[in-house]
């Protein structure tokens, strides 16, 4: 059975090595200065003027935000409202019933009718015959012999 995830976390943590700055030897330049560094800077820069221009056009200050305080945050007067039933139920979209299946019985009554004629395609009806033996239907003819004669040995 496997460990968990933080069972081998712990275990292999050790033994984890970054290698992108295994050498801090040769990456160290000292500490580094934002100032100098041109690009960074004009970015620096390009941020807070978009910053500035979307407080300016939707007219909101860093003041303005609405922040609750923990008397707003407590319970309004009365108590706690109640919950609706179908907050409560958490039920989403009930399923839809047709009309004609909520009757238990006709529903089961069309099921096996569409297994009928699902059937129909596999298996061939069994022809319908007459009921039982009618008899010679042109009679029986006694001047007729069908039987055959052995050679007499």
């Amino acid at each position: 059975m496997r460990e968990d995830i933080g069972t081998r976390r712990l275990r292999t943590a050790g033994r984890r090595v970054d290698y992108e700055f295994a050498n801090d030897e040769e990456l160290d330049d000292g500490p580094v200065n934002m100032e100098d560094d041109e690009t960074f800077m004009n970015a620096l820069r390009r941020k807070e003027a978009k910053k500035n221009m979307k407080a300016e056009r939707y007219g909101f200050t860093g003041s303005d935000k609405y922040v609750l305080s923990k008397q707003e945050e407590a319970e309004p007067e009365g108590g706690r409202r109640d919950l609706p039933r179908n907050i409560l139920k958490n039920r989403g979209l009930p399923p839809h019933h047709r009309k004609d299946i909520m009757n238990p019985r006709k529903h089961a009554r069309e099921k096996h009718k569409k297994a009928v004629t699902r059937r129909k395609g596999q298996v061939q009806d069994m022809a319908g015959g007459t009921a039982g033996y009618g008899g010679e239907s042109t009679g029986i003819k006694s001047n007729l012999s069908r039987s055959r004669r052995f050679a007499e040995m």
